[in-house]
């Protein structure tokens, strides 16, 4: 059984240290209040326990900081809360008055703290010269340094039998756990986690606070005097390369909520209930927020743009109060292969499949197109599907953040873009109409569109145009390049969706030599074998002649 502390009789409130958290009780008193509160109900399973480190991310405004200052007046002994909890959730639970204001809790939000330093900082530029003689030197200080003077004054403050003591603010932690007469254990919530990573402070000091997270959080033998770590931010652990923290951490995130789905966001039920309770149509609520879906959880929703359609009475893009233009250009706007034509067909309601399982360590520098959609996905601006040994599924999941993209997009004039998707349906169709001359023209328009980009100088750069001119058929097909058909491969094979009624299409390639060769070698070779669950095979032919600087295409039908 998890070990039990009594509060402190004289518990101290600093800004760190068992601070007054207001923000969940101003939450309650708005009047539009979705009780998560069971959330509490999870870590209490785990305190004092080998599990206790849980992080837990998500995009701004899904309710980070207000499940953050729950967590933390649920377990602060600086003040009763039994009262702010009673009605809640929570207090049906065995498990509630055993954990309730126990505990000493160590509350950081980064963002904040962040903040606090500058304005620090600025008034040690502006102090009279008496004043700065009084006054830490913060200009020699990093942010880090700052928050664990902070701390430290704050404990020293409480415990004043640990101001000899010298070392980290682990081993003052530990210290204090060792040698107060209660034996102190400490809730440490931190908030905003990866600011410093997400603002691009200087490395040396991404550094430093990667090396204080390891000191605080790794090594068993070094945390009796942690009771829970609760960590919440926009990207995971792992997004930064941190495999060695991570592996201390039960970590949940927009591609893998697991069993913390449902308190990631507002459950359908939730929404359904706030809408009757208010007077709000739930149908225009759902087109509106909705589009999220967990694992178990089903339908999730944005939770402040449902908050303020219900107090605003109005429903419209909330979306951009907290968030900048830029945020959203500077993802999709960047040059990877493919990612604005991805973009464009998310645009148009098409689902994509993508592999969310690897995310680049670099923030801002994302190294391929899924990369960059899967940070979509932690920065709320794509749903994602997850199943088991499967690609994810991804689409734009509602109205407000379709109003987003749409923004953005019209901004830095993506026309270009739009036009080359309309150029490649029409490609997709005229080859399903057989009609060769139309196909042929339509790949030498777009291979004198990438000309520029591509050496184009043989089949294997051909094969490039041809993924490119074929792009939005991958709404229809799983496109294979240079596909093993058991006697040869196949340059382009299209293979329909198990959704999909697309008849199959196999595109043989050739560069300087003649489509009827290309088609001649299909047959030869009998590449439609593996298709032969089908009724009939399209068979397509393409063959670049560099003299005349034109394609040619032969199309014909192979029935099996």
């Amino acid at each position: 059984m998890n070990e039990i502390q009594k509060p402190e009789n004289n518990a101290f409130v600093g800004e760190y240290l068992n601070p007054k958290n207001t923000v969940l009780q101003e939450v309650m008193q708005t009047g539009v209040f979705v009780d998560k509160s069971k959330l509490l109900e999870r870590t209490n399973k785990v305190i004092v326990s080998a599990e206790k480190h849980i992080c837990v991310t998500r995009p701004r405004r899904f309710g980070k900081t207000l499940a953050a200052s729950m967590i933390a007046n649920y377990y602060s002994c600086s003040v009763d809360n039994s009262e702010l909890f009673q009605n809640l959730a929570i207090a049906s639970s065995p498990d509630y008055k055993t954990h309730l204001n126990k505990y000493n809790v160590i509350y950081i939000d980064l963002l904040q703290a962040s903040q606090d330093f500058d304005d620090a900082l600025d008034e040690l530029k502006h102090a009279s010269k008496n004043r700065k003689k009084q006054m830490p030197n913060y200009a020699s200080m990093s942010l880090l340094t700052y928050i664990k003077l902070m701390i430290k004054n704050e404990l020293i403050e409480a415990f004043p039998e640990c101001s000899d003591w010298i070392g980290s603010l682990g081993t003052v932690l530990q210290q204090i756990h060792r040698n107060s007469p209660e034996h102190p254990r400490f809730v440490f919530v931190i908030d905003e986690w990866d600011h410093l990573f997400r603002k691009n402070a200087p490395a040396e000091e991404q550094k430093d606070y990667i090396n204080f997270l390891c000191s605080m959080f790794k090594g068993a033998t070094r945390q009796a005097h942690l009771a829970l770590v609760y960590m919440t931010g926009i990207y995971p652990i792992k997004k930064y390369g941190l495999e060695s923290l991570a592996n201390h951490f039960n970590e949940y995130n927009m591609v893998e909520p697991l069993s913390m789905g449902e308190f990631m966001g507002f459950t359908e039920a939730e929404v359904q209930k706030l809408c009757l309770e208010h007077d709000m149509p739930f149908d225009e609520m759902k087109r509106w927020y909705d589009g999220y879906w967990f694992t178990n959880v089903g339908s999730v929703y944005n939770p402040r743009s449902v908050v303020k359609a219900i107090q605003e009475r109005e429903f419209t893009n909330y979306w951009t109060e907290t968030e900048s233009y830029e945020s959203l250009s500077s993802y999709i706007n960047q040059d990877e292969k493919g990612l604005k034509q991805t973009i464009a067909l998310l645009m148009k309601g098409e689902t994509i499949e993508a592999n969310t399982k690897f995310l680049s360590h670099n923030v801002g520098k994302p190294k391929t197109r899924d990369d960059v959609l899967t940070q979509l996905v932690h920065l709320g601006y794509l749903r994602c599907q997850t199943k088991p040994k499967k690609r994810s599924t991804l689409s734009i999941p509602n109205f407000e953040i379709l109003d987003e993209f749409e923004t953005t997009t019209q901004e830095s004039d993506w026309s270009a873009v739009f036009e080359s998707l309309m150029d490649s349906d029409q490609l997709l169709r005229e080859t399903w109409k057989g009609n060769a001359a139309a196909v042929a023209q339509k790949v030498t328009e777009i291979h004198m569109d990438y000309t520029s980009t591509i050496d184009y100088n043989d089949e294997n750069s051909l094969g490039n145009v041809l993924m490119l001119a074929y792009f939005t058929a991958r709404n229809e097909y799983k496109i294979f390049k240079e596909e093993n058909t058991g006697r040869g491969r196949a340059d382009l094979f299209f293979q329909p969706k198990p959704e999909s009624t697309a008849v199959p299409m196999i595109v043989e390639l050739k560069w300087n030599k003649t489509a009827q060769s290309a088609i001649e070698q299909v047959k030869a070779k009998k590449y439609y074998r593996k298709l032969s669950d089908y009724p009939r095979v399209l068979l397509v032919g393409i063959n670049y002649d560099p003299k005349d600087d034109k394609h040619e295409c032969k199309i014909e039908t192979h029935t099996n």
